[in-house]
């Protein structure tokens, strides 16, 4: 097996373990130590996939919030989420935003509206 490149790794994010493995040619514990040797502990297709539903959903919400107030802290959002996005693919790379604020800024995208 040739070393995977931390390029290899991001070009299969989008894809479940299983598949992303199959698609290097590789078993999905060769992929799990390929991954940690790059600095991803966790492989990212669901947080990359939740990140895409809210972002979609805030996205809507902006187009239809009534308030600028309200668009403001939308595009707030949707920049924070972008950024996220952005991060899991730099290598080495800590995330800026928890999994527990990602469920909390589409529980709350609601609020003030």
């Amino acid at each position: 097996m040739s070393q995977i490149t931390h390029r290899d790794l991001t070009g299969v994010f989008h894809l479940p373990l299983a598949e992303a493995a199959s698609v290097l040619g590789i078993g999905s514990t060769a992929l799990k130590k390929a991954c940690r040797r790059h600095g991803i502990m966790q492989w990212p297709y669901r947080r990359l996939k939740k990140l895409s539903l809210l972002m979609e959903s805030l996205k809507h919400e902006l187009s239809t919030a009534q308030s600028e107030p309200l668009r403001e802290r939308y595009r707030a959002r949707l920049a924070k989420l972008k950024e996220e996005e952005h991060r899991i693919f730099q290598p080495d790379a800590p995330t800026l935003v928890s999994p527990d604020e990602l469920g909390h800024m589409h529980s709350s995208k609601s609020e003030g509206g």
